[in-house]
């Protein structure tokens, strides 16, 4: 990689140079103007948003970055807006939007901003709700019906009154209350043996923190919730695993809004008494810049399938061929990884 002016080359140079060998490469031309909105290149950044290779939807998110680090809050505020009006609620827009309008001292409109998601979205349905859907399936599809009823039965075993969210609670209280209900199911001598649960709120674009923040608080509800799972389950903590697995990494570096954006490689935890735990399992590629794929991603050097498939045969006898076939077809070259349960 070329130096300038005696200096090694920047990341926003580095990847100007691969957009010079892949002139249409859309996600490079955006990560290229992250880069110069990160190092103040902004008059370069507008010019690679002009020339329409950077998707709509995430040049309009990026020139909105542009407005606020020219402190054009009232630009940025109507660009964040004009996306929240067209129904773009990720966090990362509505905390932008609501930063530029408190910097226009708007703050009345800034705390609505961050209101009215929240409004949007859709209600619990009321137990009336419900029976009332039940009685009409009951009489039109006798096998939704059926299925209606058995989640419907499945939600009140989970919960019950005392577990429902309260409001305010936010998605970090809500991480141990499903968490809670799901040991309860699982703990049960006819429970399930396999659950599955999704925690969202994890696109950290904007304002991720350190040792405190928005990140910070995002892990410490997901230890919470393994700590409800190892209360909840008792004795069958013993005989339990849980895999915490994620779709995508983050950037290795951060951003221009104190964030960090979507990656490559990333982590997988394992958790629970049947887990051969103590230790990590990795082929370290480091972050020096040269290490990072496409000059910005840390290095996926392990497959997850190999991980799942792993604890899949330890834990549950699965042959590798189903594994391989049925499971995650096509993926025989990732063989399940050896010793992962005790």
């Amino acid at each position: 990689m070329q130096a300038i002016d005696g200096q090694p080359a920047s990341l926003f140079d580095r990847l100007i140079e691969f957009l010079e060998q892949d002139p249409q490469n859309a996600n490079l031309a955006a990560d290229a103007v992250e880069a110069a909105i990160a190092e103040e290149r902004l008059d370069q950044a507008e010019a690679l948003l002009s020339d329409g290779r950077v998707d709509e939807r995430r040049a309009a998110y990026l020139s909105g970055l542009v407005a606020m680090r020219r402190q054009d809050w009232p630009g940025a505020a109507a660009q964040y807006q004009a996306m929240f009006d067209a129904g773009e609620e990720a966090p990362a827009i509505r905390f932008n939007l609501a930063w530029s309008l408190a910097m226009e001292g708007r703050s009345d409109q800034a705390l609505a901003a961050l209101d009215e998601t929240t409004a949007r979205a859709l209600p619990q349905a009321a137990d009336d709700t419900a029976m009332r859907l039940l009685d009409l399936y009951q009489h039109r599809d006798p096998t939704l019906a059926s299925a209606l009823t058995q989640g419907l039965q499945l939600e009140k075993q989970a919960q019950g009154d005392e577990m429902k969210p309260k409001p305010g609670g936010g998605g970090v209280a809500a991480m141990r209350l499903v968490a809670r209900g799901a040991a309860k199911l699982m703990a049960a001598d006819d429970g399930p043996r396999i659950g599955a649960l999704a925690f969202d709120g994890w696109d950290t674009h904007a304002n991720e923190g350190g040792p405190v923040g928005r990140l910070a608080q995002l892990l410490g509800g997901l230890d919470g919730a393994l700590a409800e799972f190892q209360s909840g389950l008792g004795a069958r903590w013993r005989d339990t695993v849980i895999v915490v697995a994620t779709e995508f990494g983050r950037t290795a570096r951060i951003n221009g809004t104190e964030g960090t954006d979507h990656g490559t490689g990333t982590i997988a935890l394992l958790a629970g008494g049947a887990v051969n735990g103590g230790r990590m399992i990795t082929d370290w590629p480091g972050l020096k810049p040269a290490n990072l794929y496409q000059a910005r991603d840390l290095a996926a050097t392990t497959d997850l399938r190999a991980v799942i498939k792993g604890v899949l045969h330890d834990q549950f006898g699965i042959g590798e061929r189903v594994l391989a076939d049925a499971v995650f077809p096509d993926s025989a070259p990732a063989k399940p990884m050896k010793g992962l349960v005790v």
